[in-house]
């Protein structure tokens, strides 16, 4: 998991998955995190 800033108001998180381990399960998990931190910062 990386972050930045693209500018002086907009957090940017990415999540890095190697491509052996792309699986359905695993992009549903990476995508839950995502989402749950997005949630976190937004409130």
């Amino acid at each position: 998991m990386k972050t930045g800033l693209l500018d002086d108001e907009t957090l940017v998180f990415s999540a890095k998955i190697e491509g052996d381990e792309v699986t359905l399960p695993t992009l549903e998990q990476a995508f839950a995190l995502l989402v749950r931190l997005h949630d976190e910062v937004a409130s």
